[in-house]
């Protein structure tokens, strides 16, 4: 099976933010609040020159309830 173009960087773009992801908890380790998890590997993402956007609003309605 041959993949695409798009889904070779699809795939590589995945590999990059599973291994920063590794990456924060290898150094960090368990235990820690999710707002740290998040900064760091928002730090690391960052450091692999991806653009990253922490905590975005999104416009929703879930059950008529504005989100």
């Amino acid at each position: 099976m041959n993949a695409t173009p798009q889904a070779d960087e699809l795939n590589a773009i995945t590999e990059q933010i599973i291994g920063a992801a590794m990456e924060v908890h290898r150094v960090i380790g368990p235990g820690l609040l999710e707002s740290a998890y998040e900064a760091c590997l928002a730090f690391e993402l960052r450091g692999r020159d991806f653009m990253v956007e922490q905590q975005k609003t999104s416009a929703g309605d879930l059950q008529g309830s504005q989100t």
